[in-house]
């Protein structure tokens, strides 16, 4: 699939207004490094880490964070202002993320509650 992505960079690359010539090799090299290795590589072990130490449906709860993470990143870093749109999105990936939380220990709870020999 990620090969079969790459098939029509070419094309954009001759068709679409884009200044990426201009760039500096250092800067696209940056951005290879970052992107493909930090973003792609370490990202898919960090959780493969996390859902082996957690169990997959905490694991779960940590994938609607990464836009959250994003845009607290992009207000804090480069000086982002969210759309009102944004803020609603977040506090709904938030309340979900909550609620997931609290329903996954209420469930435990009642499971562990209704095992034979529990008192």
């Amino acid at each position: 699939v990620v090969l079969l992505s790459c098939l029509p960079l070419p094309v954009l690359y001759l068709l679409a207004p884009s200044q990426i010539h201009a760039a500096a090799v250092g800067e696209i090299m940056g951005q290879i490094v970052i992107q493909g290795i930090l973003g792609g590589a370490a990202a898919m072990f960090l959780y493969t880490y996390i859902v082996r130490q957690l169990g997959p449906q905490a694991a779960s709860l940590f994938l609607p964070g990464i836009p959250i993470a994003t845009v607290v990143v992009g207000m804090a870093v480069l000086g982002e202002t969210p759309m009102t749109i944004q803020f609603a999105a977040i506090a709904i990936m938030a309340a979900g993320m909550g609620l997931s939380a609290i329903g996954g220990r209420i469930a435990s709870r009642r499971l562990s509650a209704a095992a034979p020999g529990a008192s």
